[in-house]
């Protein structure tokens, strides 16, 4: 990416160059910045000339006047994609980034210092939305600077005063899809999420400050999950986590203030890192069905369910019946913000993951997925209704299988002493006989 951006200065110069042979008055530049959720997003830059000029230098046998910037852009490795819009034809160069951090070094790399762009994200997420503002410094000063230097090199080659006037030069945002809502912006037209600023060579002189504050709206992952052991106890977790980018380049903790409410409720809270995704993993131990029951009312590590769970069988073989009825209606949690947050949050969620591992084979179950002995729901919990998941297994007992093993191999001995000692009388009335 790095070398990719080297060549932007020098292919604007040419094609100004290219487009003011064939027909002054009539270069566009568009500088563009598109964010994708998570922090990702493309940088890119438009050149293009009124298709008028572009039949103009075909007639003069130039077949692609963009024809020096497609080959150092695909050279280096950048994408480069055809342009054409309101009777302009152009081309497009892409260059990706993975994070925030890496759009503030692309802004101050050489391509884009050359036209006069100073790019500053802030982010304060929380767990459910974030505060996004996007702050652009241009340079206009340095622009026109770059549009003089080309001037200069068209003057050299026997033309006067060209691009008067002919360089429109715009700055186009777009913010991820799916935006909560566009809290303030200085943009000069905004089109769903998509803002853009028309900048006036021609007359601008200093810089020009851009902004916008958005209100992004969080996809938030989350997975309640119980382990219950052989003896009837367990451990009950949930974890919570949102997209890389949003956690990374977020000047706050998001899952600070659930953090403080599970620590303050005697919860063990460890971070949480998968499938893309950064966030916190909650979780509490049980000693029976009892206490279990009272963590599916718990407004950290509930759903708002019944839970019960039902010790059968005989003591060779032991049984266990899980079965939470979980509603879709969530009660807020009372005066902490973090846990209301939370419960809003689940209660939004399309696709809440619910697991139960219980000890041995499982006999009976309703779940959508199957993992040996771990059973995984997926919950809608838009809908109004309530849903009960059932699952059963059984086991042998941990004491009579030792138990077990060891009468096994008591037998074992007692067989082989008894072999020995048939053996030994044997051998004795066998040398009796022959005495005689």
């Amino acid at each position: 990416m790095n070398h990719a951006t080297r060549i932007t200065q020098r292919a604007l110069r040419l094609l100004l160059i290219a487009a003011v042979l064939f027909l002054p008055g009539c270069v566009t530049i568009r500088s563009t910045t598109e964010f994708h959720v998570g922090g990702s997003g493309v940088k890119s830059l438009t050149w293009a000339i009124d298709d008028t000029a572009l039949q103009v230098a075909k007639a003069q046998g130039i077949a692609d006047p963009f024809a020096a910037v497609r080959e150092k852009a695909q050279a280096a490795g950048a994408t480069v994609k055809d342009f054409y819009e309101g009777g302009q034809t152009g081309v497009t160069v892409q260059l990706p980034f993975a994070s925030v951090e890496e759009l503030e070094t692309l802004s101050q790399s050489d391509s884009f210092k050359a036209l006069g762009e100073e790019v500053r994200v802030t982010q304060r997420a929380t767990l459910r939305e974030s505060a996004f503002t996007v702050r652009v410094r241009l340079n206009v000063s340095q622009i026109n600077a770059l549009i003089d230097a080309t001037k200069a090199d068209l003057k050299a080659q026997g033309l006067v005063d060209p691009l008067a006037g002919a360089v429109y030069f715009s700055y186009v945002i777009v913010l991820p899809a799916g935006v909560g809502e566009i809290v303030s912006h200085n943009a000069s037209q905004v089109e769903g999420d998509r803002l853009t600023w028309d900048v006036d060579l021609g007359s601008a002189v200093g810089t020009r400050e851009l902004e916008v504050t958005a209100r992004i709206n969080h996809v938030v992952y989350a997975h309640v999950d119980t382990v219950v052991r052989p003896d009837g106890g367990g451990e009950r977790q949930l974890t919570v986590a949102l997209a890389r980018g949003l956690v990374a380049d977020s000047e706050e903790d998001p899952f600070a203030g659930l953090r403080r409410a599970a620590q303050s409720q005697g919860a063990t809270v460890e971070p949480y890192e998968g499938m893309g995704r950064l966030g916190i993993t909650i979780s509490k131990s049980f000693v029976d069905g009892v206490e279990l029951r009272a963590l599916g009312r718990d407004p950290l590590l509930g759903g708002y369910e019944t839970i019960l769970l039902h010790q059968g069988g005989d003591f060779l073989r032991p049984t266990f019946a899980f079965t939470s009825t979980v509603t879709t209606v969530l009660p807020p949690a009372g005066a902490d913000s973090a846990l209301d947050e939370l419960r809003t949050a689940l209660s939004e969620m399309s696709d809440l993951r619910y697991s139960v591992t219980l000890p041995g084979r499982i006999t009976s179950h309703n779940a959508a997925i199957v993992d040996e002995n771990t059973l995984t729901w997926r919950l809608d919990m838009t809908t109004w209704q309530s849903r009960t998941l059932t699952a059963t297994s059984e086991t042998w007992h941990s004491a009579v299988y030792s138990m077990g093993l060891a009468g096994g191999g008591c037998c074992c001995v007692a067989g082989l002493v008894a072999l020995a000692f048939l053996l030994a009388v044997g051998y004795q009335a066998n040398r009796r006989l022959r005495s005689r």
